[in-house]
């Protein structure tokens, strides 16, 4: 063989394998480019979503608070915020409270007969500046670990999200600074709420327990982290308080073994079983958003793990392929196309939990 035939040849392998390089990078860049995109605008809807349902809860429960009762320095919406926040500070619950409220009031009970209210002279702040401390606007920042921005073969070493961030913000913008201020803790007399001394007395309890467990828990996952090290004892132990606590917000009973986990007396029927599995759901969320900042701790991923096994035995993780469903939170348990279990911790944080055996 020639050296002029053999160098030419070169070339043109060389060169075939560089155009099929270029494609499946381009490829690649636009697969990155259109998960992105689809999480980005499925944020941006379920954020619109929220937003909108919040206005209402508070504009309804505005129209429950009397002019007369609201001091100068203050408006309606100040109060209509530290109600949705002293009802549970969720949508759901914000209507649940609105729904009692009107139902004491057309009974003759006035808001203020019910509910201490804070004074925080604010002013007066409009709907709009609530819903924004309530509800926190979605990040829409490009986040590829470093080993996956790459191209592939010569182009190993191009970055294929470069010019991705900034297309992102022109298409959802760039979330904007939040003031956070103070909205004051409103107390709720739920003995004076007409028919509903046993179970607003039982629910106040209840929340005032799970907001004590989720607190608590948030404390040791914390205290991990700046430690450096994972103590899964405590990690545990505050794992089963939370559970407990969702478990009995649920309505279910249990009793504690030795090691302080619950042994829930599940109700008769498939209700009881739904609310069981919705415990188990609601608990491990909890525990992976306080983990997911800080899961180079050392054994952080094994304890997850572990807690997400144990779950397993209640939660169905959801399929994708067989109920479309791909808006997921951080905490939920999916199947990959392998069928293995996932514990999803964000976008670019999939830890595995479970393989098909």
């Amino acid at each position: 063989m020639k050296l002029g035939s053999f160098i030419g040849g070169l070339a043109k392998s060389l060169d075939a394998r560089l155009q099929d390089d270029m494609r499946r990078t381009q490829e690649r860049s636009e697969r990155v480019r259109d998960y992105h995109i689809r999480r980005s605008t499925e944020k941006q809807e379920r954020f619109e979503t929220e937003q909108k349902e919040l206005e209402e809860v508070l504009t309804n429960l505005a129209s429950l608070v009397e002019d007369a009762e609201v001091p100068e320095g203050m408006n309606k919406m100040d109060y209509a915020a530290q109600l949705y926040k002293a009802g549970g500070g969720t949508v759901s619950s914000g209507q649940q409270f609105y729904a009692n409220l009107s139902d004491a009031r057309l009974k003759g009970t006035k808001v203020s007969e019910v509910v201490t209210f804070a004074d925080m002279q604010t002013g007066g702040r409009k709907v709009g500046d609530y819903v924004d401390q309530f509800v926190k606007r979605p990040e829409t920042l490009v986040k590829v670990p470093e080993g996956l921005k790459g191209g592939v073969g010569f182009l190993a070493k191009a970055d294929i999200t470069k010019g991705l961030d900034e297309e992102m913000q022109t298409m959802f913008g760039t979330p904007k600074d939040v003031e956070k201020f103070d909205i004051g803790q409103a107390t709720i007399d739920y003995g004076k709420l007409p028919g509903a001394v046993e179970y607003g007395l039982g629910m106040d309890l209840k929340d005032v327990q799970l907001r004590t467990a989720k607190a608590n828990l948030a404390g040791i996952m914390k205290d991990n982290a700046l430690k450096g090290s994972i103590d899964t004892g405590d990690v545990y132990k505050q794992y089963n308080q939370v559970l407990k606590a969702h478990a009995s917000k649920a309505g279910l009973t249990f009793d504690v073994d030795s090691t302080g986990a619950a042994i829930f007396n599940i109700k008769t029927g498939a209700q009881g079983y739904t609310e069981l599995q919705g415990a188990y759901a609601n608990a491990l969320r909890n525990v992976a958003e306080n983990a997911a900042g800080s899961l180079n701790v050392p054994g952080m991923k094994e304890t997850l793990k572990t807690l997400s096994t144990s779950a397993l035995g209640y939660i169905v993780p959801n399929d994708p392929t067989k109920t479309g469903n791909t808006n997921y939170q951080v905490g939920d348990l999916i199947l990959d196309k392998n069928g293995d279990t996932i514990l999803y911790l964000g976008p670019d944080e999939l830890l595995v939990v479970g393989t098909k055996s």
